[in-house]
């Protein structure tokens, strides 16, 4: 028997190729959801909920890092904690709600934002429409 603990539980196993259908890999959950997930505490309902509940709790801690690419090697790490990617998010929505963007446009906005891998646009899925129009 293996020493090494496991942290991943097989749920469904590994189905061949069958009527023309493609094989499909083993389905894993975490071992602290074996038995399915848990329900959110109240008050977790949404993305936005568990993002303010994680600045609550871990402010100063790094949330969004990136490295510098000088001369083709990457550098140290930078990073905006929690609450500096909090205050990125209100002035971003801030900002959306000032220029007028309605819900349509913001959700247009939203959509095209997750096409890009710039962590700055891809904020904006972090903005729920409540935030920006109570």
């Amino acid at each position: 028997m293996s020493s090494e603990k496991k942290f991943i539980y097989e749920v469904e196993p590994a189905k061949p190729v069958q009527d023309g259908k493609p094989s499909v890999g083993p389905v894993y959950r975490s071992i602290f959801a074996k038995d399915g997930f848990p329900e959110p505490p109240p008050g977790m309902d949404t993305c936005w909920d568990i993002f303010r509940l994680a600045v609550e709790t871990y402010p100063n801690n790094p949330m969004l890092g990136h490295r510098e690419i000088v001369d083709g090697k990457a550098g140290e790490y930078a990073w905006l904690t929690y609450k500096e990617v909090y205050d990125i998010v209100i002035k971003l929505g801030n900002a959306i709600r000032h220029c007028g963007v309605g819900k349509v446009d913001f959700l247009l906005v939203s959509e095209f934002a997750s096409l890009v891998s710039a962590w700055g646009v891809s904020l904006l899925e972090t903005i729920s429409l409540w935030v920006l129009y109570p």
